[in-house]
């Protein structure tokens, strides 16, 4: 498929964003722009149900640039929609006249239900939800969709009036936010979900979150724990941090908020009723694990796009469809892409990830989940220790670092996305240490899980030192504090138990062995 470029304008209560991407096959697209303006759309709409007049000059300004931009980069196809307050104002068709006779862009306004499927695609297309039973929340301005479902299949979408600027006009007029204010809006709340779980709808193992609430929570709570991962996408909190996070913010002034680390002084005015939203979600359908994505209507909107699928607004949605096609997030292929975009050498990467592997299953056989997904980290950081090389060879260790803290690996959290950068970055010169700013911003369970994986890693791109994939397989027999290391070849492999011999200072220390090398030709 030859590449085209897309954009998606995603036209909000609070907000207007837009998107522009290369398509070079469905499902994958690469970002070129994304732009964001706070417009307050819908303000005021909650006593009159029209826009006005100032609202609708600030949006068009936005979307007047937004425009420009896209046909800058060359876009070929331009799409706009419009959710809760274009969909609720009774001046919605002089609006929209007004968008396309000034800018020539037509835009579609789409019901409660595709806005929450576009946001759900999204997801899916970012998330492996795999075969547990899910509940996504995507919160916008003017209302939020709740969607339940197991995998793929979704199985119930809940429209609510419970947007984060229509909470805000409607009950939360002091500063600070008085108890009195506080506790009509969770009362309100919950008389929006109660019915939704009193009707038969179960809870779920895990809360994936979009939208500018979620994120904000996820940032406010990164910036109190001082950690420095590179953004939100595809953190993971649960509902006590949640709740600590919506405690501090009820305790701030409107000032104070905006001077939060972490949080948007545009969105500091309705961050409580959004995070309130969340936090009684969870008590409600008692979900204790959240994770939050980055992407959201837009990015579902391109998907849908470059998929070809038909717009969803015309009847034709089923909450009971089954996205396969766009599900089980694969993190495998993602790193492949990333590696591939980065020019690495295959041959070479591979092959240490195959040893690496190897090596980790002996020393570590299979057994529990905290051991599965430290062998996933292993694998992604041995297939891209070496894309620095894109850069420049001298420091590549280093440039390999940069490249994956600032990627965005589907199916990894920020915090995973560090340890992967990590261990890259440790595979070759200095070893680990606490002077190093991107190895000391990680926690102590972190970085001990780094120096164990670096060790690993360090160890087995020795055994390629000639990039020649010489050794066919590896097997190792712990001896009390020896660890003897069978290398199994049918060619001279001195360079490469010399190369292994360099590198094993790291292992030796951690694993607490010393490792003797032992070749072995392969039966005839």
């Amino acid at each position: 498929m030859k590449p085209k470029r897309l954009a998606a304008i995603d036209i909000g209560t609070n907000s207007i964003r837009s998107i522009i991407v290369e398509a070079a096959g469905k499902k994958k697209f690469r970002v070129l722009d994304d732009e964001k303006e706070i417009t307050r759309l819908g303000e005021g709409m909650g006593t009159r149900s029209r826009l006005s007049r100032e609202a609708m000059q600030r949006a068009l300004r936005a979307l007047q640039r937004m425009t420009d931009i896209a046909r800058g980069f060359g876009a070929e196809t331009v799409q706009a929609v419009a959710t809760s307050a274009v969909r609720e104002a009774k001046n919605r068709d002089s609006f929209l006249r007004r968008i396309e006779d000034e800018l020539g862009l037509k835009v579609r306004v789409i019901t409660a239900e595709e806005e929450a499927w576009l946001a759900f695609l999204s997801m899916l297309h970012h998330f492996d939800v795999g075969k547990q039973r899910f509940c996504g929340l995507d919160i916008g301005g003017g209302s939020a969709a709740l969607i339940f479902g197991l995998g793929a299949h979704i199985e119930n979408i809940h429209c609510l009036p419970l947007g984060a600027v229509r909470l805000t006009e409607k009950f939360l007029h002091r500063d600070p936010v008085s108890p009195a204010e506080f506790k009509k809006l969770r009362r309100h709340i919950k008389q929006h979900l109660l019915p939704i779980k009193n009707s038969g709808e179960v809870g779920a193992h895990m809360l994936v979150g979009s939208g500018g609430t979620l994120t904000a929570i996820a940032e406010l709570h990164k910036a109190m724990q001082h950690e420095k991962y590179a953004g939100v996408h595809g953190y993971e909190m649960n509902r006590g941090h949640v709740k600590r996070v919506l405690d501090l913010l009820r305790r701030k002034s409107l000032k104070e908020r905006r001077s939060m680390t972490g949080l948007n002084p545009d969105r500091a005015d309705i961050i409580i009723a959004g995070a309130t939203v969340v936090n009684e979600a969870m008590k409600v359908f008692d979900i204790n694990a959240l994770k939050v994505s980055e992407f959201g209507i837009r990015e579902g909107l391109i998907l849908q796009m470059i998929a070809g699928l038909p717009g969803q607004g015309d009847g034709a949605f089923d909450k009971k469809d089954t996205l396969t096609k766009f599900s089980k997030a694969d993190w495998r292929k993602s790193v492949k892409e990333f590696a591939e975009s980065c020019r690495y050498e295959a041959p070479h990467s591979q092959h240490v990830t195959r040893l690496a592997l190897r090596l980790f299953d002996q020393l570590f056989p299979p057994g529990d989940e905290k051991t599965a997904n430290e062998r996933e980290l292993l694998e992604a950081a041995s297939l891209l220790h070496d894309v620095g090389y894109f850069i420049n060879y001298t420091r590549h260790h280093k440039h390999s670092y940069h490249l994956i803290v600032h990627s965005h690996l589907i199916g990894f959290s920020p915090r995973e996305i560090a340890i992967i950068a990590n261990v890259a970055r440790y595979h070759r010169r200095v070893e680990p240490r606490n002077k190093h700013e991107n190895f000391a911003a990680l926690s102590r369970p972190d970085q001990k899980l780094v120096l164990k994986l670096s060790a690993i890693l360090r160890l087995v791109d020795g055994l390629d030192r000639s990039h020649s994939q010489r050794i066919q397989e590896i097997r190792c027999e712990r001896r009390k504090k020896r660890l003897a290391l069978y290398l199994i070849s049918d060619k001279d492999i001195d360079i490469e138990i010399w190369g292994a011999k360099q590198k094993a200072g790291l292992f030796e220390e951690v694993f607490k062995m010393k490792i003797e090398y032992k070749h072995v030709r392969p039966k005839p």
